[in-house]
């Protein structure tokens, strides 16, 4: 009885790798067509959900802006403000979302 549960178990397991094979797959592929046709329609300054991009370039890039603007010959000033999304959702009461 052990051995026929525990097949039954490893043929579920089996089986959810491959359904999800195909979906991650098509994901893929639908991703890269979507991502091929708005390329050209993003804005430069895009640094999340972009392959070869991330918040460490979205960082050195702040950072060089800020370099820039506090230049003796510019005379400008820097301003920021930084929200923590992640904060605020997790005091949202989830059940009332869905």
């Amino acid at each position: 009885m052990i051995s026929v549960v525990l097949t039954l178990k490893l043929l579920l397991i089996l089986a959810s790798g491959v359904v999800n094979l195909p979906s991650k797959l098509l994901e893929s592929f639908i991703g890269a067509w979507i991502l091929d046709r708005t390329e050209d329609e993003l804005d430069v300054n895009q640094y999340g959900a972009l392959k070869g991009r991330s918040t460490t370039h979205a960082l050195v890039d702040m950072v060089h802006h800020w370099h820039k603007a506090l230049a003796v010959d510019e005379g400008q000033s820097v301003r920021a403000v930084f929200i923590d999304f992640a904060e605020a959702f997790d005091h949202v009461d989830h059940s009332i979302l869905v």
